[in-house]
């Protein structure tokens, strides 16, 4: 690939097109490159001016400020906040103030790299939005998804190729759960990391998060807390009795009217037209409920009752109003309603998400319209490619760039033998020899009789099927010949690209936190930038 698909921005990074990078989907790619094909399913563009714009309307939505700033000041009471947290706290208070939030499941020592990345797209993102916009402020917050009870999407990560799981029988939100068992699989990732400076680092935090925590969501809180209070972060648990209180007018309307699936499905049709699968699967009630016994279970219809899968739980429409109105940290938004929840407890202005975020959130505009709640800019994170630099190094005595690897590895490989190997440079010009004889034949063959153009078409397929077969056979014996460049390039490529997947999806940030002298963070954050579409490439 030419040099001219991406953009160096500086000796160590790189900026690159989602477009050359085919692990990305297409609606991933498309909302990136082509926002404008999303217009009809949005409120404000994901660029300068939709910001802008959201900016303005936000404000004829308020929220209830002093719930907030008290859930977050009971959240973090037992926390030493960082001279930035308190002054976002205190700015929380003014109307003009607003957040740009991001989310997700309380991941198992973050989890995936992208966990990271998408923290740190969003405290770039109020930055750039606060340089802009001087008479307002805009505080980064994360959303610690910990009603979610899918406990094998949470529970594993992967450092420097070994699996870290944490094995628990327990049912219901996972940051409910006490963190007794946790303390093997916290073993077992300190052992991974090491004993150098860094890593000692890291352990200390997670050895202090794990000492002073007695749930899992206080664990998560303590230890991103550390890691981001000097950026300004907050993290913020929405399974919380108050909150839960200011979305009752929403849930009881979902509960009552049960109109979200149909505006969710009809949005997914008009998708499904431009070619793009539904993303979440909406239902007639889209709550859940904690039951006495720990579970989080789905609410359902039948014959005017409310039941509660899976328990003896039953109510008619009177009673279970009175108990959403009683007890209401009782229920519980899925993945259709929870955007509602986020964006009527949060003066949100932007949302950044990944692409399957984005995907479902796109989803949801009548939805947003119906309840009366405002429907944010959906911004989508960055991605983030981090090469070692002993990766980079070999990559440079192989002659190869990041942009190389974007390609099929097995065409990336023919075409590296084919451009290294001397004299394979003679049989692509004999090939063509070949067939421009061939062509000349033709000519010949066909100015006294028309009829053979048929013939000698179809033989010159079968000739250039004989060439290639010869290729081939060539290329494998060039294979043998340069086994040691391609086992490397097979390495790099499965650092790069694990699987044939993204790297952010599949490794734990810290393992390459770990390799550098400096700060990657504080590198994440100077370098990152929702407002850049690109993929961001790092060489450490």
């Amino acid at each position: 690939m030419s040099s001219d698909t991406f953009e160096a921005d500086s000796i160590n990074k790189e900026s690159h097109s989602f477009h050359f990078i085919p692990q990305f989907s297409s609606r991933d790619t498309d909302y990136q490159l082509n926002p404008q094909k999303f217009s009809p399913f949005l409120h404000f563009l994901p660029d300068v001016n939709g910001l802008v714009n959201a900016i303005k309307e936000r404000s004829n939505h308020p929220v209830n400020r002093n719930v907030l700033v008290k859930v977050l000041r009971d959240q973090y009471e037992d926390l030493t906040l960082s001279d930035k947290q308190e002054f976002n706290i205190q700015q929380l208070k003014r109307e003009t103030t607003f957040t740009v939030s991001t989310a997700h499941q309380p991941c198992l020592f973050t989890g995936p790299a992208y966990y990271i990345y998408k923290i740190f797209s969003a405290i770039r993102l109020a930055e750039e939005l606060k340089a802009r916009h001087s008479n307002y402020h805009f505080i980064p917050v994360f959303v610690n998804g910990s009603e979610d009870h899918d406990f094998e999407e949470v529970n594993s990560t992967k450092l420097f190729q070994k699996q870290i799981i944490w094995e628990e029988e327990k049912i219901g939100p996972v940051g409910r759960y006490d963190i007794g068992s946790l303390k093997k699989p916290l073993n077992d990732f300190l052992s991974v990391l090491g004993d150098g400076e860094k890593a000692l680092e890291i352990a200390k935090i997670l050895n202090e998060a794990y000492e002073k925590s007695q749930t899992y969501n206080d664990f998560i809180l303590h230890f991103l807390h550390v890691l981001t209070r000097d950026y300004g972060l907050l993290v913020l648990n929405m399974d919380n009795k108050e909150l839960k209180k200011l979305f009752i007018p929403i849930m009881e309307k979902e509960i009552v009217e049960r109109k979200s699936e149909g505006y969710v499905v009809e949005t997914q049709k008009k998708l499904q037209q431009l070619g793009y699968k539904p993303q979440a699967h909406a239902r007639e009630i889209n709550l859940f409920y904690f039951t006495e016994e720990g579970g989080r279970e789905r609410i359902t219809f039948q014959n005017n009752i409310f039941h509660i899968l899976n328990t003896n739980i039953h109510w008619n429409e009177k009673e279970i109003l009175e108990q959403l109105n009683k007890f209401p940290e009782n229920f519980s938004p899925n993945v259709v309603t929870r955007p509602l929840y986020q964006s009527l407890i949060l003066p949100d202005v932007a949302f950044v998400g990944g692409g399957g975020e984005i995907a479902y959130w796109i989803e949801r505009k009548e939805q947003f319209n119906y309840f009366n709640v405002f429907y944010p800019c959906l911004i989508r994170r960055n991605s983030v490619l981090l090469v070692p630099k002993n990766v980079s190094k070999t990559m440079t005595k192989l002659g190869l760039t990041v942009s190389d690897f974007f390609q099929d590895e097995d065409k990336m490989i023919h075409d590296y033998v084919q451009k290294n190997d001397k004299k394979h440079g003679t049989f692509d010009e004999e090939k063509k020899k070949i067939l421009d004889s061939w062509n000349n034949l033709k000519q010949h063959m066909v100015q006294y009789d028309p009829t053979l153009l048929a013939f000698m078409e179809a033989e010159k397929v079968k000739i250039e099927k004989i060439i290639d077969h010869a290729d081939q056979k060539l290329i494998k014996v060039l294979k043998q010949t340069q086994e040691t460049k391609i086992n490397q390039i097979k390495s790099i490529r499965d650092k790069l690209f694990p699987n044939n997947g993204l790297q952010e999806r599949t490794e734990n940030f810290f393992q390459y936190y770990l390799t550098t002298d400096y700060d990657l963070l504080e590198r994440l954050k100077e370098n990152l930038n929702p407002l850049n579409k690109d993929m961001v490439v790092l060489i450490l």
